[in-house]
């Protein structure tokens, strides 16, 4: 459970690194366009939304959203250097540098913590907010009952300050007692262009969508600024409607219904600046075609943009090394391990597990062997400590700096530094005394359940052609290792 809200949330950053981004960039372009028609600002705030609720988009390096979609991984709560990948070098170096280092040997590391406490915060906050969403529209609808329908689809209620549509099916229209005239003319011309224009559904998914991100500022931001958006686009659309000459009279009406209070009401008629509103009314002109279909073709392209992730570069890097079946020996009866392991192009792991590039040269090996029998108590995050034990088999070997990148119920990937002896790589010492210790960037991976595990090595920097450090190959190595298992 515990597991799945941490993935749950580390994804809810990841979208909310995107929606936020993708929020920063409108705003520019919003103030661009401050004096065409507001309906081309809720297109981009459509797309948006959109960023920050959908984990699937198209990868383009046409992007205008620059981040990764995984720019954070489950992974950094094991990570012995933790670091997030957005794609852009002057955010990475900013919270990298913030990130607190992981503490050898201790059963949690403060990202891990953090990344515990923070979703714990996140689920409880989302819960709190949509349960106090539906209690107020059900509130809402109790306080209604009472309404009479005086046409289709337009009901009057006693006590109510401003009219406002209410339903996402079906809404309908609610307006105070009394009105009459051009004002209620107005008024109905108004929320009836909300109703076409489907902004009743659309604003309750970006309700949804900033409830779940409650802790993320810019999608409040972004959703105070929609429905700003929306009610100047229905008022324009009502000037379209009703003709210029009706200006006056409904900035007048406007002004009458701004002293109405915003009672937890959706879409109220007299909600946002008014004082903007009405500036906006009265100096409205209709858009000749030519001008709408070009704000529309760069609207729609600068949308489109938003829609786009930046390529993850790991995954394709990893995506693109053929994987390769190792089958070793195994001691005590058992006829051999099997493990797949995803290395660059033309390397090769020979019978004797020596890892070769295309030109031959030795770079690493993959070992794999038996674990020693666990008490069937030991805590989970204590068996990586007891199998690196029994890996340190006499002065020769050692495994150090051991950060788990995955889990599953039997099993644990993790990075490493391997440190073997030079005595057991040449015959030019006579003692092991003599030799160095030689550290090498390892990879991991130990199943309980059946006993064994996998130890992938490489020399130091044998990745440096691929332009890649030492750190990040081991993750990409981590990442691409198979299921480790045993022929019974």
């Amino acid at each position: 459970m515990e597991e799945r809200l941490l993935s749950l949330f580390v994804s809810m950053l990841n979208l909310g690194l995107a929606g936020g981004l993708a929020a920063l960039l409108v705003l520019p372009v919003r103030l661009a366009l401050s004096r065409a028609p507001k309906r081309y600002s809720c297109w981009l705030w459509a797309a948006v939304f959109f960023r920050f609720a959908c984990p699937f988009v198209p990868k383009s390096p046409l992007a205008l959203v620059a981040v990764r979609q995984q720019a954070i991984v489950t992974e950094i709560q094991y990570q012995a250097v933790p670091h997030i990948d957005t794609g852009l070098a002057p955010l990475d170096g900013a919270v990298n540098r913030l990130l607190p280092a992981a503490t050898p040997m201790a059963s949690a590391n403060p990202v891990q913590l953090a990344l515990l406490i923070g979703a714990r915060v996140w689920a409880v906050g989302a819960v709190l907010l949509l349960a106090w969403t539906v209690l107020s529209a059900l509130t809402l609808v109790l306080r209604l009952r009472t309404a009479a329908q005086t046409e289709p689809g337009v009901y009057e209620a006693s006590g109510l300050e401003t009219p406002f549509v209410l339903g996402l099916v079906r809404p309908r229209i609610y307006l105070p007692e009394g009105l009459c005239g051009q004002e209620r003319v107005c008024i109905l011309a108004h929320e009836r262009a909300h109703i076409r224009r489907g902004h009743p559904l659309a604003k309750a998914a970006a309700w949804g969508i900033a409830c779940l991100h409650w802790m993320n500022p810019l999608v409040w931001l972004a959703y105070w600024l929609l429905g700003r958006d929306l009610e100047m686009a229905c008022d324009e659309q009502v000037m379209a409607d009703l003709g210029g000459g009706q200006k006056k009279v409904y900035a007048a009406t406007l002004l009458n219904q701004a002293a109405g209070r915003r009672a937890g009401v959706p879409l109220a008629f007299g909600e946002g600046n008014v004082k903007g509103r009405i500036h906006r009314v009265l100096a409205w002109r209709s858009l000749p075609h030519g001008a709408a279909v070009l704000l529309a073709v760069l609207t729609l392209a600068v949308g489109a943009g938003l829609l786009f992730a930046r390529p993850q570069k790991t995954v394709e890097a990893q995506a693109g090394w053929p994987v390769t079946e190792v089958t070793m020996a195994l001691p005590a009866g058992r006829l051999a391990g099997t493990l797949p392991l995803a290395l660059p192009e033309g390397w090769q792991v020979g019978e004797n597990g020596v890892i070769a590039t295309a030109d031959g040269t030795g770079v690493g090996a993959v070992m794999l062997g038996m674990t020693m029998d666990l008490p069937e108590d030991l805590p989970r995050e204590d068996y990586y400590k007891a199998a690196m034990a029994e890996l340190r088999l006499s002065s020769v070997m050692t495994l150090e700096d051991y950060t788990p990148v995955s889990r599953g119920d039997s099993w644990e990937k993790a990075t490493a530094v391997f440190g073997i002896s030079d005595y057991v790589l040449s015959d030019g010492y006579a003692s092991n005394a003599e030799a160095p210790l030689r550290e090498h960037p390892a990879v991991t991976e130990f199943d309980w359940e059946q006993g064994i595990y996998a130890l992938v090595w490489f020399d130091p920097d044998c990745f440096a052609g691929l332009d890649l450090t030492d750190a990040q190959a081991m993750e990409l190595v981590a990442q691409g290792l198979g299921t480790l298992r045993t022929a019974q």
